[in-house]
C-alpha cells in the first residue's frame, strides 16, 4: 500500500518537479538575438502546437485539440513544455513518464520552421534527457516518420537508436515509422 501511494505523489509532482528543475533555463539563439526561455505549457499555448503541427507535417496535425488538451489536463505523468520567443510558443515537447518501469515516452515534438536547423531541438532534448537521468529513469523513447531524416539524423546523434519499423503507423497518412530509443 505504501508503495502504492508513492507511486501516486510522484505521479501527481511530475509538474511541479520540471518547474523546479528548470527554474531558468533559457537558450540564447544567435540568428535571431532572441532568448528563448522553456516553461511548462499552459492550455492556451494548444493553438500554437496545432500551427507548428500544420507548418511542420505539411498541412497536417497528427493530434488536434482534444487530443492535447486531454494529455495536458488529465494524463497525471506527462508534461509539456513549451519554447517561447517573444511570448511566442515556437517549439513544443511532450513527455510521458512511467516510473515503475523507469522508462520516459517522448509523444509529441515539433520545432517551428523558421526555428529549425539553429540546436533548439538538440537543446530541449537533452534538458529533458538530463531531466530523466537526473529522476532515475533509464530509457527514453520515441517515434518518428521513417522519411523524417532530419529528426532521426538529431535523434542519432543524441545516441537514441532504432528499434522497431512501425508499418504504416501514422494512420492518416498511413506512413512508416522507426521506434528509437536511448539508454541513459
Amino acid at each position: 500500500m505504501k508503495k502504492l501511494s508513492t507511486l501516486k505523489n510522484l505521479m501527481t509532482n511530475y509538474k511541479t518537479m520540471f518547474k523546479q528543475y528548470k527554474k531558468v533555463y533559457s537558450f540564447e539563439e544567435c540568428l535571431y538575438q532572441n532568448k528563448i526561455t522553456l516553461r511548462q505549457a499552459i492550455v492556451t499555448d494548444i493553438n500554437s502546437f496545432l500551427q507548428i503541427e500544420e507548418d511542420v507535417y505539411n498541412g497536417k496535425t497528427p493530434w488536434n485539440h482534444t487530443a492535447f488538451l486531454q494529455e495536458m489536463l488529465n494524463n497525471r505523468r506527462s508534461i509539456y513544455i513549451s519554447a517561447v520567443a517573444k511570448n511566442e510558443v515556437i517549439a513544443f515537447i511532450g513527455v510521458d513518464f512511467y516510473p515503475l518501469k523507469c522508462e520516459a515516452h517522448i509523444t509529441n515534438f515539433a520545432v517551428a520552421t523558421p526555428y529549425q536547423g539553429q540546436g533548439l531541438a538538440k537543446f530541449m532534448m537533452k534538458k529533458i534527457m538530463d531531466f530523466c537521468k537526473d529522476e532515475g529513469y533509464k530509457v527514453i523513447s520515441l517515434e518518428v516518420n521513417n522519411n523524417n531524416i532530419i529528426a532521426k539524423s538529431l535523434y542519432a546523434k543524441m545516441g537514441f537508436e532504432e528499434g522497431k519499423f512501425l508499418k504504416n503507423y501514422y494512420t492518416e497518412t498511413l506512413e512508416d515509422a522507426i521506434e528509437m530509443y536511448v539508454y541513459l
